[in-house]
């Protein structure tokens, strides 16, 4: 009878060590005041090691629980917004998975998360041309009559954040082809700052292109100057193509050899970024709103502001030969 007491209490006295161990009690104090051995304690706290190491870790959902509608759902989401992080895809839809879950069929689908302007990769040929080509323009004394064009796009819901875009180009949930963006084309100079901004949604194509220095490009810079001025236009396919340079050749007075992979010679690029960034504080919800935005935003930018941008050319003309084509700080 005496020994079953004992045994007892030295069980309960095990219980309460261990209770104490993993309330994180020192062993120190549980010895004092359970008035057991170290040697007791070190066995419990082994076992408990033992209990936490064969404790069946719970499973993640597989994909087997996303059904057909889920992922046609997920689909139409990314459709309306592709900045959507999984957590917010996976609420938003009340789906029965774990955003991880999320994350692996979009992997699987075809889609990929990247950001919407990632920085041009420059080769050699590449460096060399922007060297040469600034030295071109290193003593351009007509600065001021540069006019400086560019296409650019903004999105519906753009957070300047990643964004889920299918890897196929083909496919209508790609970066080029997604339908929640507003294309912009624009032209600045450094005498007059906004020359002339459209905006479209259909692709550019060099006969859009074609009317769009028709309709908005001649009779804006015309009328800024009337002495003449000097045409900037990257070396997009589009630019290049026979149609827009007869054109060129035929209408514009003067026209200025550009590099390639140069965007960062091109003041526009930071005026770009300066709009996006008033674009996104509006929080536009629809297409006509962020159209209507766009022009409303490009309205309230300062001409100061953009011939200010604009002063930066022959600095960064100066910085390309520094670097002897590479890449620029702006």
């Amino acid at each position: 009878m005496v020994k079953n007491i004992t045994k007892s209490i030295q069980k309960k006295k095990r219980q309460e060590c261990s209770l104490l161990l993993r309330s994180k009690v020192p062993p120190l104090k549980i010895q004092k005041r359970l008035k057991i051995s170290m040697k007791t304690i070190n066995r419990v706290k082994n076992s408990l090691a033992k209990k936490r190491s064969v404790k069946k870790k719970k499973r993640s959902k597989g994909n087997s629980k996303l059904l057909k509608t889920h992922k046609l759902a997920i689909n139409q989401l990314i459709k309306k917004n592709p900045f959507l992080s999984c957590v917010d895809i996976k609420n938003r839809l009340s789906l029965p998975v774990t955003p991880e879950c999320v994350r692996l069929y979009l992997l699987g689908a075809g889609f990929t998360r990247k950001k919407l302007y990632p920085q041009f990769a420059l080769n050699s040929d590449h460096i060399q041309a922007r060297f040469i080509g600034a030295q071109k323009m290193k003593d351009f004394i007509f600065a001021p009559e540069i006019v400086f064009t560019d296409t650019s796009s903004i999105w519906l819901f753009d957070n300047n954040h990643q964004g889920w875009f299918h890897s196929n180009e083909n496919n209508s949930l790609s970066v080029d082809k997604h339908s929640g963006k507003i294309h912009i084309w624009g032209a600045i100079s450094m005498l007059y700052g906004k020359i002339a901004m459209c905006t479209f949604r259909s692709n550019l194509d060099s006969k859009l292109l074609l009317d769009i220095l028709k309709e908005d490009l001649l009779p804006a810079a015309g009328y800024c100057y009337p002495e003449g001025w000097f045409l900037q236009m990257d070396n997009d396919s589009k630019n290049t193509s026979i149609l827009i340079q007869n054109f060129v050749y035929n209408y514009v007075p003067n026209f200025i050899d550009w590099p390639s992979r140069a965007p960062d010679l091109n003041p526009i690029e930071n005026v770009w970024k300066l709009l996006k960034q008033k674009v996104r504080k509006r929080l536009p919800s629809t297409l006509d709103e962020l159209e209507n935005v766009i022009h409303e935003e490009w309205a309230n930018l300062h001409d100061d502001t953009i011939i200010e941008i604009c002063e930066s050319f022959p600095d960064r003309i100066e910085q390309c030969l520094e670097k002897q084509g590479g890449r620029l700080n702006y």
